[in-house]
């Protein structure tokens, strides 16, 4: 799962030889990592998967179920006493676009949340646990920008994680992220509802 493959990649920097492929590898890596810690988030998802929570904690009054991640498609709802919640029986939220931090049960439904014998792990909703199925083209954009950032430190022969003084007195100060990569990445951070 990588959000920009390496031909493309090249092609970006301008990379025509093999020689720097695994370099390159290790940058687009490099930058996709970083972009997910500092937005506490995954951009893409290509599997669903199962994540398990609690009736008590994760709830709110047997109505509403929080999720710990971000959730853009829901393939199946178990309850903690086995029964499965559809589709008809709960909302998302928010309801019309992803992804998710919860699911509500609605007024009609005689459903609530719930378990038989212990509230740890007893309801499990599978689907992918992702911002999206395939990234936003500006995370794209932020992903090859700052793995050509990285790529670009090999050249530099300078320390680049301290200020430094030149021979003439003048002070070069550390290289930083791009401020229009941080830009980007500042409206994808998580926040809890």
């Amino acid at each position: 799962m990588s959000y920009v493959n390496l031909s493309t990649f090249k092609r970006y920097v301008g990379a025509d030889a093999t020689t720097d492929d695994d370099l390159l590898q290790d940058c687009l890596s490099d930058a996709q990592k970083y972009i997910e810690t500092q937005t506490s988030r995954i951009f893409e998802c290509t599997a669903d998967t199962t994540r398990y929570f609690d009736a008590f904690a994760d709830t709110v009054q047997y109505r509403e179920l929080f999720f710990d991640t971000d959730l853009c498609q829901i393939t199946s709802v178990v309850n903690g006493d086995g029964a499965t919640i559809t589709t008809a029986q709960y909302v998302t939220n928010p309801r019309n676009i992803t992804p998710y931090y919860s699911i509500q049960l609605k007024l009609s439904s005689t459903t609530y949340l719930n378990y038989d014998t212990s509230p740890e792990n007893a309801i499990a909703v599978t689907g992918r646990w992702a911002y999206s199925l395939t990234p936003p083209q500006d995370i794209i954009h932020a992903t090859k920008r700052l793995a050509k950032w990285y790529y670009n430190q090999r050249d530099t022969s300078a320390e680049v994680d301290r200020p430094m003084l030149t021979n003439s007195g003048a002070t070069l100060l550390p290289s930083a992220i791009p401020k229009d990569i941080s830009d980007i990445l500042n409206t994808y951070k998580r926040r809890q509802p």
